[in-house]
């Protein structure tokens, strides 16, 4: 009969044991039975207790009235298939006044997946245990809690963490300051989170991809961002900060000039949303139907775009012009193809035109791609209305994690200065000074007292000390907040007219955007290191050379060592603060330029000597195989 009765439950519904009373099998009889209740008492003793605790404190959902809460439990997002676990209705199996299961065998074995809906709620005794039919989760009740939702909502706080976003369609307020917020439940703003950042990291691989120039293909020295119909970023790759931070200035500033969908306009004026010359700048709004819905923008080092030297970096600059072309915003391609006049006006004024040429296709390639992208991501995620809304909620998510990482530093004022010692012309140091207010969740940055703009190429636009200021601020707060402009909206920036942060129309630029824009940050992380985690400062330059060969121009920035920090060494010959691009190849600089290079090495212990050591420099020896004009 046993076999029988096996081979119908099955090995893994093993049949209940008879309630006999002879044989060693079963107990022995009233003896051994007076011996299990002895040995099972403690038990039973113990999960009184615990029926009698759960009842003073009072019904579910009550809250911590009658005693201490308890914290979110560990359980599935899913309920078990009926197949999985043994029959819902055995004795094993059934539940207690607290919900909890049985410690039987069987029970012990399922406890793990047990978010089953029985008859009268979580916490049901006896009455028909008959599996009810599942329901998909993150679904939420309107009205009253059922008694029976506690592990639905234990289930996603032991996810999110009981301070995340209002989930499940919920429309809550911010914690601290009353804005609504999203709609959008986390796991949803995470995916659109990163579908945008995909698109962004796409653009650029297809522009490094499609690039003529060493400068792009090889050292990646360019950049891309997805803006919304607004003009504020939302998502961004990894690349330039210096080119990235600047980048809403020119977005504003072709906005402004009446760019249509389906145009591309480009700029590269470093007062109208520039960095500067070399750095073109195409903004093209996208449109999905017969609505824009975001701004795709890509910013790309040319090596050479005019002016008194190869490379369009002169030492001796005195002024904008001498540094090259300027290009205020205007349109470079429409639907029907490019505008073949402007075109030809830049390649005109470069010394390597077809060099040109391509770079600049390279980048509108990445823009065709982001059309495509966006199209095809609102046909499959609910249209332009839906993306709006995600683009609201990430700038909102962005906002509040940086405003909660800045109230979690002291309120207080720092300052901190920074000498650069000459600018090319003169030798007289430049001294820039900063001084930072953090009040609450607000954090103001003041370079109230930095010297005057001077004669030389040193000088910074607005857009550029805007960059370093948010690298600054991104450096000492979480690590893990999106980049967007949420997450540069708690922060001010006070930057006096006619100053070295804050340049007047027309002066030259060229190093204020290499040179100046590092010393800025390293400022900024000084006054910083006050109220935050910071590491010490880098190099403090991006080291720049330019190689002008005959009918070939080179460019590239050389890593150096960033500074140590509390917890680690500082990482050696890589590139820091403002720049972030990679170090030439021997073998694609040998196959480009007429050069050989003799020696690539580490400067051992140029980083210093201390319980943290700073990073290390670089060697870098190339042998010119045919003359050049050499700019450092």
């Amino acid at each position: 009969m046993r076999g029988r009765r096996r081979a119908r439950h099955g090995p893994h519904h093993m049949p209940r044991r008879r309630r006999g009373s002879g044989g060693a099998r079963h107990g022995g009889g009233r003896g051994a039975a007076r011996l299990r209740a002895e040995r099972l008492a403690p038990g039973h003793r113990l999960r009184r207790a615990r029926r009698s605790r759960g009842a003073a404190r009072g019904p579910r959902g009550s809250g911590t009235a009658g005693g201490p809460h308890r914290g979110p439990r560990r359980l599935p997002l899913r309920r078990p298939e009926p197949r999985a676990h043994g029959a819902v209705g055995s004795p094993e199996t059934r539940r207690g006044a607290r919900g909890c299961l049985s410690r039987g065998p069987r029970a012990r074995s399922g406890a793990r997946h047990a978010w089953r809906a029985l008859g009268g709620g979580v916490g049901a005794r006896g009455g028909d245990h008959r599996r009810a039919p599942a329901r998909p989760p993150w679904t939420r009740r309107r009205g009253g809690r059922a008694r029976g939702a506690r592990l639905d909502r234990h289930a996603r706080e032991h996810l999110l963490g009981r301070a995340g976003v209002a989930c499940c369609g919920a429309r809550g307020r911010h914690r601290a300051h009353g804005a609504p917020v999203s709609g959008l439940d986390p796991i949803a703003l995470q995916v659109w989170g990163a579908a945008l950042r995909a698109v962004a990291d796409e653009m650029q691989a297809a522009l490094v991809r499609s690039a003529f120039s060493v400068t792009i293909k090889e050292r990646r020295d360019c950049s891309t961002a997805l803006f919304d119909a607004r003009g504020r970023m939302v998502a961004q790759a990894d690349s330039i900060p210096v080119h990235l931070g600047a980048m809403p200035e020119a977005v504003e500033a072709v906005t402004a000039a009446g760019a249509a969908p389906g145009e591309a306009w480009i700029v590269n004026d470093p007062f109208t949303g520039g960095t500067h010359l070399p750095d073109l700048t195409i903004v093209s709004p996208v449109a999905v139907g017969d609505r824009v819905v975001a701004h795709a923008v890509t910013r790309a080092h040319h090596a050479d775009v005019g002016g008194m030297t190869p490379g369009s970096m002169p030492a001796g600059a005195r002024e904008l012009l001498q540094e090259g072309l300027v290009i205020p915003p205007v349109r470079i391609a429409t639907a029907e193809g490019l505008e073949r006049g402007v075109m030809d006006i830049i390649v005109a004024n470069s010394r390597t035109p077809a060099e040109r040429h391509g770079d600049i296709a390279a980048q509108l390639a990445a823009h065709d791609l982001a059309q495509r992208r966006l199209d095809d991501l609102c046909a499959r995620r609910g249209g332009p209305d839906a993306l709006a809304v995600a683009m609201d909620a990430l700038l909102a998510y962005a906002e509040r994690r940086t405003r909660a990482s800045i109230a979690a530093m002291p309120d207080g004022e720092w300052i901190a200065a920074e000498a650069i010692e000459g600018d090319g012309v003169t030798d007289e140091d430049i001294v820039i000074r900063v001084r930072v207010a953090i009040s609450g969740d607000a954090m103001t940055v003041d370079f109230t007292g930095t010297d005057r703009a001077g004669p030389g190429n040193l000088n910074c636009p607005i857009a550029v000390t805007r960059s370093s200021v948010f690298f600054a601020v991104r450096v000492a707060t979480d690590p893990d907040i999106p980049a967007s402009a949420g997450a540069y909206a708690p922060v001010t920036i006070m930057a006096p007219p006619g100053t070295l942060v804050n340049a007047p129309p027309g002066s030259a630029v060229a190093a204020g955007n290499v040179e100046a824009s590092s010393r800025i940050a390293d400022a900024v992380l000084a006054a910083l290191a006050g109220p935050a985690d910071v590491p010490a400062q880098g190099q403090g330059t991006m080291n720049n050379l330019t190689l002008g060969f005959a009918g070939r121009v080179y460019f590239e920035t050389l890593g150096g060592g960033q500074g140590a920090s509390a917890r680690a060494d500082g990482p050696s010959v890589v590139h820091v603060a403002m720049s972030n691009t990679l170090n030439t190849p021997v073998e694609a600089l040998e196959i480009a330029m007429p050069v050989r290079v003799e020696r690539y090495a580490v400067r051992r212990g140029s980083g210093g000597d201390g319980a943290r050591r700073g990073g290390d420099g670089v060697i870098r020896r190339l042998l010119l195989l045919e003359p050049a004009a050499v700019s450092l």
